[in-house]
């Protein structure tokens, strides 16, 4: 059986495991917070979570999970059968994660843990995320889906990059992430 190490507070490993879920792939839940242990480094080399188990080999980094997921489980489709398709919507998860995401997590200790950002951080942050929001906005299709007609794991990258990135943008910044 596949385990499926991580937290349920990581948007990351509730990622995973939506996929995983969607696939109607069966996974066992094995609550592991992020370590530099040397035996979590094994599953994970950055300690970072989640990572997967699939027969004593371990896979970290949801893109990863979500393509070897894909090649495991091909039904239901996550991924456009056309390739060139396939490649926009990891474009889009891609741009979610780098250009969204892990920005506005440059301000997530001061959002909800009580630490202090720098006006330079602050700053950076702001005009960085912009950029980044206008990136996903010119790959977004919404037609009724992130990447076209059909769901795909830019759906999933969409909902769970904006809900930590929207509450942390509103905490700091006071502004609604998603208005136009």
């Amino acid at each position: 059986m596949i385990k499926l190490y991580g937290v349920k507070p990581s948007n990351y490993y509730s990622l995973a495991k939506a996929i995983l879920l969607e696939k109607g792939l069966a996974f066992e839940e094995v609550p592991t917070p992020p370590s530099q242990n040397e035996g979590f480094l094994q599953k994970s080399p950055m300690g970072k979570m989640p990572a997967i188990e699939v027969d004593g080999v371990y896979i970290s980094e949801t893109l990863a999970i979500a393509s070897w997921a894909e090649r495991a489980q091909p039904e239901p489709p996550l991924l456009p059968p056309v390739p060139v398709d396939a490649a926009k919507v990891i474009e889009l998860c891609c741009h979610l994660k780098l250009d969204v995401e892990l920005v506005a997590r440059r301000v997530l200790p001061a959002a909800f843990f009580g630490a202090t950002a720098s006006d330079e951080v602050l700053a950076t942050t702001e005009a960085d995320l912009d950029k980044g929001m206008k990136a996903v906005a010119r790959l977004f299709q919404g037609s009724p889906y992130a990447a076209g007609d059909s769901f795909t794991i830019a759906d999933l990258y969409t909902f769970y990059t904006f809900g930590l990135s929207s509450s942390v943008i509103k905490k700091i910044y006071n502004k609604d992430l998603l208005a136009g």
